[in-house]
């Protein structure tokens, strides 16, 4: 017994060890076996009992115990032995035993046990969309709450030929895991089979809590694949001609009466219902099959729309919808070729919220190879990680060459998703081009470009097509998505060399002999009976737009190669070469015309220059438009100024009108100089609305020169698309040009040119003529910005008026370079009101004819037809009838006005607020500014500014500003005069000191040049004459004063700002007196002011001595108590004093008013130091009542003439303003200064 307790032990489980029934012919009945380190034992027949045999069948999951042999060991191990069960343990590692391979008997006998286990549930089976055969999901148990899947974990093909041999169907050939769909789950279990297992169920791992989501499924060789070929799969997947797949390739199967029992079976494995019907085919041996589900594949593109061959993959089965995702595209080529889509082109990542009404999922793993989505395996992944897709079949796309002139050329346009697309052309490529060609039956590329064509109206696709070098469709390049596109990218045009393009030459636009250009070749057409008939000739009008036939004929000629236009009923008509020389070549008269023309809404032109600038306008097939502006080239535009006779072309121009833009392109062959001979695209739509060509021909270019008062003078300018431009001044030496433009304006030759005032940039012109011609046509210009040019032609006039007073009234005349000659006086009201209007004057308001004095006279007059804008324009040969004796003396309202900004000083003004550019500004404009009483000019000042100033433009005969020509630039600089009488002089100490010029309000040094100078300067100052003159240092830039004679009368005509003084001045008059220092009586009354303020502070400080002493007592903690009536005495006694003393001293004094006046002389006299340049304060004095405002100007009224900011400085204005003899007021007022302190003396 103690060897038996010596044995016994608590066993412990082990994860490795497994347990099995070995030998049976069931995993429920046979040799207890344990498998332990690797091995497989026996368990001994020590104490065993019918508690142990129930354990092991529990734990083996074979039901109830039925009851256990003991058998002899003849070899093998014995891992367990002595096990002692209660019964109720889950598993018999439970149960107490002796250590592992302990023996306690004599003889090796071991355990055999039966179970009570069925069959039906330890035996698997293969069971496929509910149908048990040799392929499918691996699974035990017949009831649903029994039935028990295997996990795909741990899975060989060992363990699936373990399951093909159990379930008698030979070998296996795969194995495969199988997803569950959304909302199913199944009751898995991991899987491991040791060496010596006999059954799968003795591998399954029972005590296993890992949740696996994919069960494992096998197919056996002995699996039969039905597939149906469908009658039409597009109805119904579900019934069929029924066959087999063997060596993977559909077999039929036939005579129907094999089968007819066989249909309940086959429907559910086809996943088509639980049931169906065999039938045989009308006269045929073959079987077909009909389930009783009905599953249609359908491609979705939105809600309710399946036939458009793009859109997402769904399933109908019955009246379900479902989605479908997949593994990977081959699904996708499946239901492209199952909807009868062709070929898969592409697809995109859909998300399930796309598709609707869809509630259900179904994934699918096809390998492509299937007839039907239907058939493809289960998706044996996650379903999160099932791809959802939109998928593009090749019916969904095509190509097309839209805007074309055939359908070989025009702008690349895709169709996709029911729309077509343009292409952008940024990453199109020659592969492209070709497989476009290619597809449309059209060759290769010949060329491709943004210019070829129009961009047209659709929007540019968000598809990217790379179709390598060996791709002959669209449908076999490669697409990828593109995020976006520029607004600058251009859609893709192209032309293949199987484009044809038809022509006329001949007389006139539709009519002529028949031709055909293709690429750089160009053929004739046969003019055959047997293809160039009525039908053909309609054809080729329709094509150039030129209306219906109205002759067609042939002429005999000979050519090698010509072309025939074959027309069929079906198909339309083609160009196709001829198959054999023609002696007839085919001309046609068409019933229409092309026309072109340049429209604008210009008036200021005749005809003949109107008509080569503006809008091109193309009428055609009976409609008349504008040409968009997307496929015009410069050459197109030579071709339009060639053919209309107006010179060349210049450059595009801005748009004038807006017309409907009738053309998308225009195409010319490549000897066609007449542009209505070229081929005309109509424009698609509305599109191209607001950007039509219009262009610049060099036959609109007309010159003139600009100037109110001049003929053949002024700024020049030339007519450019409706405007008239400045001619750029960069090279005003450019003789040619002027001599050109003169000549054009019948001005004789050009005289000068020069720079025209306004230096501010402009839309110019930069004209260049290579040479002296009739017209600006033959020159060259471009539009830039730049700085206007002025010419004077050699036959220069210029309307004047001549009066000393008024600028617009007074005699007329012409001034030239013959000299001035008298305007013969005439009746004319709108020649008068054109003569004032040109002088810059306002409106006519009479005239007289007066003498002509000793001036010739002008021999011309002038005669108004229509609305001239220039009195020049009305200029005739022939002089007025009447009496020439008699000269024109006009009377116009007043114009401009002109005046200075401040008296005899300032910015020149026009009308009080405009300033005057000093461009072009001379001394002669300077002196005939109106001025009153300002004698004469001492400087022109220019400020550097820009604006918009008046500019005027003088003769040197004028003698008022006014009667100079005038107008409105853009200017750098304003013009600012000074005349004498706006001057000022002073000396900084009254009748001495600094010289000083008040100058544009400011005061500046001046130096004195001489003795006579400094002496005007004392007189006119009234400080009598001067005494002597100092040279001081330079400080800034002093004006010069200097005369030309010994006694000047006006020194301000002395003033030269231009001289540069290298000293400066200081000079004393006769009258000047040297300051003195002097006491002032302020110190007087500072002392008695401060005596009073010290025995006050006294008396307050008696008078509260009783708190400051108890507070100095309380401090030392001393009484005060005591000493309280001493100190009230003493208070009173103290008051009485000082109240007696300042009764008798200050009653007529204001002490607040003393104590203010002390404290501001205290504070001045501080301020001033000794040292300091500035003269000392100002004395004050305080009267009775206090009043400090008063009292300063009581004792200062006499000196408001000073100048108190600086010394004490007398002023001279000019010589109509004397000053007032300052230096007797400075000594009065020192008289004052000494009666008022006697004090200070004694």
């Amino acid at each position: 017994m103690w060897l038996l307790l010596l044995y016994l032990h608590l066993s412990t489980a082990h994860g490795k060890d497994r347990l099995m029934l070995h030998g049976g012919d069931s995993p429920c009945s046979g040799q207890l076996k344990v498998f332990h380190n690797g091995e497989w034992g026996f368990v001994g027949h020590g104490f065993w009992s019918d508690e142990n045999g129930q354990v092991v069948c529990r734990s083996l999951q074979c039901g109830g115990y039925s009851n256990s042999t003991q058998l002899v060991l003849k070899e093998g191990k014995l891992w367990m032995n002595d096990v002692r069960c209660e019964g109720d343990e889950e598993d018999l590692w439970d149960c107490k035993s002796a250590e592992w391979g302990a023996v306690t008997f004599e003889k090796n006998w071991h355990v055999s046990v039966t179970c009570s286990g069925e069959a039906t549930r330890w035996k698997p089976r293969l069971v496929m969309n509910g149908v048990e055969g040799c392929a499918g999901m691996v699974q035990f148990g017949k009831e649903p709450s029994e039935v028990i899947h295997l996990c795909h974990k741990n899975w060989n093909i060992e363990e699936a030929q373990r399951v093909c041999l159990e379930v008698g169907c030979s070998k296996a050939e795969n194995i495969t895991r199988i997803r569950a769909d959304p909302g199913i789950t199944y009751n898995t279990k991991t899987f491991s089979c040791e060496k010596g297992m006999d059954f799968l169920w003795q591998c399954i791992d029972w005590k296993s809590t890992e949740v696996c989501a994919e069960p494992i499924a096998v197919i056996c060789s002995c699996h039969q694949i039905y597939r149906l070929k469908y009658a039409n799969r597009r109805e119904n997947v579900c019934s069929g001609e029924l066959g087999i797949v063997e060596n993977n390739a559909w077999k039929p199967l036939k005579q129907a009466k094999n089968y007819t029992q066989r249909a309940d079976l086959i429907c559910p494995y086809l996943q088509c219902g639980n049931n169906g019907t065999i039938q045989e085919q009308d006269k045929k041996p073959e079987v077909s099959l009909k389930c009783a589900d009905q599953v249609k594949i359908l491609i979705q593109s939105r809600d309710g729309i399946y036939d458009k061959c793009y859109g997402s993959m769904v399933i109908q089965r019955n009246k379900t919808m479902m989605g479908v995702c997949a593994n990977s595209d081959k699904a996708a080529g499946v239901a492209c070729r199952e909807a009868g889509c062709g070929e898969l082109v592409f697809t995109q990542k859909e998300v399930p919220t796309a598709i609707r009404p869809v509630n259900q999922w179904k994934g699918v793993d096809c390998d492509g190879s299937e007839a039907s989505l239907w058939q493809c395996n289960p998706y044996t992944k996650t379903f999160e990680s099932c791809k959802m897709m939109k998928i593009y079949c090749s019916e969904s796309i095509d190509v097309r060459l839209s805007d074309g002139f055939d359908k070989c050329a025009g702008r690349v346009e895709i169709r996709h998703e029911e729309k077509w697309w343009s292409v952008s052309n940024t990453m199109w490529t020659d592969a492209n081009s070709n497989t476009v060609c290619a597809q449309l039956g059209c060759g290769q590329m010949s060329q491709h470009g943004h210019q070829l064509f129009a961009n047209g109206a659709t929007a540019l696709l968000q598809l990217n097509f790379d179709c390598g070098r060996i791709a002959d469709s669209i449908h076999k390049c490669r697409v990828t998505p593109v995020q976006s596109h520029s607004s600058e990218v251009s859609s893709t045009k192209l032309i293949c060399r199987g484009h044809k393009m038809i022509f006329l030459e001949g007389m006139s636009s539709c009519s002529g002999t028949v031709r055909v250009q293709q690429e750089s070749t160009q053929f004739w057409v046969s003019g055959l009976p047997v293809t160039w008939n009525e039908t053909s000739a309609e054809y080729v009008c329709s094509q150039l737009h030129c209306g219906n036939v109205e002759t067609y004929h042939y002429e005999n000629q000979t050519k090698a190669t010509m072309m025939e236009v074959v027309c069929r009923n079906n198909t339309g008509c083609t160009l196709d070469l001829a198959k054999a020389p023609s002696e007839a070549v085919a001309t046609v008269k068409c019933s229409g015309n092309v026309t072109l023309q340049l429209v604008n809404n210009e008036n200021a032109l005749d005809g003949n220059k109107k008509r080569c600038w503006g809008d091109v306008e193309v009428c055609v097939g009976g409609r008349c438009g504008g040409v968009c502006e997307d496929a015009w080239t410069p050459d197109l535009s030579g071709k339009v100024c060639a053919s209309l006779g107006c010179g060349h072309f210049i450059q595009r121009s801005d748009r004038e009108l807006s017309p409907s833009v009738t053309i998308g392109s225009v195409h010319c062959p490549d000897h066609i100089k007449d542009i209505t001979r070229c081929r005309y695209v109509l424009n698609s739509g509305s599109y191209c609305r607001s950007r039509h060509v219009s262009i610049l021909c060099s036959g609109s270019l007309k010159a003139r020169l600009v100037d109110s008062r001049d003929k053949c003078a002024g700024r020049a300018e030339i007519h450019w698309s409706g405007n008239w431009l400045p001619v750029c001044a960069e090279h005003p030496e450019n003789q040619s040009l002027g001599a050109t433009i003169c000549r054009e304006l019948k001005c004789g030759t050009v005289n000068s040119s020069r720079l025209f005032p306004s230096t501010a940039l402009q839309a110019g012109l930069r004209a260049t003529c290579n040479g002296v011609f009739s017209t600006v046509e033959k020159c060259t210009a471009n539009k830039t910005f730049c700085a206007a040019g002025y010419f004077r032609c050699s036959d220069w006039s210029r309307l004047l008026i001549t009066n000393t007073k008024l600028a617009c009234q007074g005699p007329v005349f012409i001034m030239s370079t013959n000299g001035q000659h008298a305007v013969s006086s005439f009746e004319g009201q709108t020649e008068l009101n054109l003569i004032c209007k040109n002088l810059g004057c306002g409106e006519y308001k009479n005239h007289e004819g007066v003498s002509k004095g000793n001036y010739t006279w002008w021999g011309k007059t002038w005669k108004c037809q229509g609305s001239q804008a220039s009195i020049w324009d009305c200029e005739v040969a022939s002089a007025p009838t009447g009496a020439p004796e008699k000269q024109l003396d006009i009377n116009c309202a007043d114009g401009l006005r002109v005046d200075l900004s401040k008296k005899c000083y300032g910015e020149v003004q026009v009308n009080g607020k405009h300033k005057v550019c000093d461009s072009g500004w001379s001394k002669h404009m300077s002196e005939i500014t109106p001025t009153q009483y300002c004698s004469i000019l001492v400087e022109k000042r220019v400020t550097r500014e820009a604006g918009r100033f008046y500019y005027f433009s003088c003769t040197g005969q004028e003698v008022s500003l006014l009667q100079c020509a005038s107008e409105m630039v853009e200017c750098n600089g304003s013009v600012s005069l000074v005349f004498s009488e706006g001057l000022k002089f002073r000396l900084t100490e009254g009748c001495g000191g600094a010289v000083q010029v008040n100058y544009m309000d400011n005061w500046t040094p001046a130096c004195i040049h001489g003795g006579s100078e400094a002496n005007r300067l004392c007189t006119d100052l009234l400080c009598g004459n001067f005494s002597k003159t100092e040279k001081t240092e330079k400080e800034g830039h002093p004006i010069q004063i200097k005369c030309s004679g010994e006694n000047p009368s006006f020194l301000s005509h002395c003033v030269t700002r231009d001289a540069v003084c290298q000293h400066g001045s200081r000079v004393y008059c006769e009258n000047y007196q040297e300051k003195k220092p002097f006491v002032r009586v302020g110190a007087i009354t500072a002392l008695a002011i401060g005596t009073l303020l010290l025995l006050v502070a006294l008396g307050l400080v008696l008078w509260k001595r009783k708190p400051i002493i108890n507070m100095i007592f309380e401090t030392k903690g001393l009484s005060s108590k005591s000493n309280f009536s001493v100190d009230m005495d003493m208070e009173r006694n103290e008051e009485s004093s000082l109240g007696s003393q300042a009764s008798s001293e200050y009653d007529d004094i204001d002490e607040d008013a003393v104590t203010s006046a002390l404290r501001r002389r205290l504070d001045g006299e501080a301020a001033h130091s000794p040292d300091s340049e500035e003269p000392p304060p100002l004395p004050f004095h305080v009267d009775k009542e206090g009043s400090e405002d008063s009292k300063e100007q009581d004792g200062y009224d006499d000196m408001e003439a000073m100048d108190v900011g600086g010394d004490y400085a007398g002023t001279v204005e000019s010589r109509d303003a004397r000053a007032e003899p300052l230096v007797e007021n400075q000594i009065e007022t020192q008289e004052e200064m000494d009666h008022m302190q006697p004090d200070a003396e004694q």
